[in-house]
């Protein structure tokens, strides 16, 4: 049961699973639930989307190359590889958005004293 506040009034209303169960596979959790106590006219719709937020597995540097290999876990969704001079940003694209799980940053190490990456979807 939810609570349902339009700014007037409050609503205890309960709520079906509309999918009939989850429409996606771990760790992507994905329903749909509708309102059943409403009028026609005041029926509300939940849709939910989580996902495990990705995260570096590794960090490697090739001191003989320059370069700087970045692994991480995404659980299939798309990334953009992002990096900054300073941990506040401003943070640059480093390529496209990928579903890929690794990137090479070429020659990071031989052109700055330090970088800051992050991962965003």
């Amino acid at each position: 049961m939810v609570t349902i506040d339009d700014g007037i009034q409050k609503t205890a209303c309960f709520c079906i699973n509309v999918t009939g169960g989850t429409t996606s596979a771990w760790p992507e959790i994905h329903f749909d639930v509708a309102q059943t106590n409403g009028t026609p006219g005041q029926v509300y719709h939940l849709k939910c989307l989580a996902v495990p937020m990705p995260q570096f597995v590794s960090i490697i540097p090739d001191f003989n190359l320059g370069n700087i290999r970045l692994e991480w876990t995404a659980n299939g969704q798309k990334i953009q590889v992002e990096k900054a001079d300073n941990v506040n940003g401003p943070y640059t694209a480093l390529g496209p958005v990928t579903t890929d799980q690794a990137y090479t940053d070429i020659g990071s190490l031989n052109n700055q004293t330090q970088s800051f990456y992050r991962l965003r979807q």
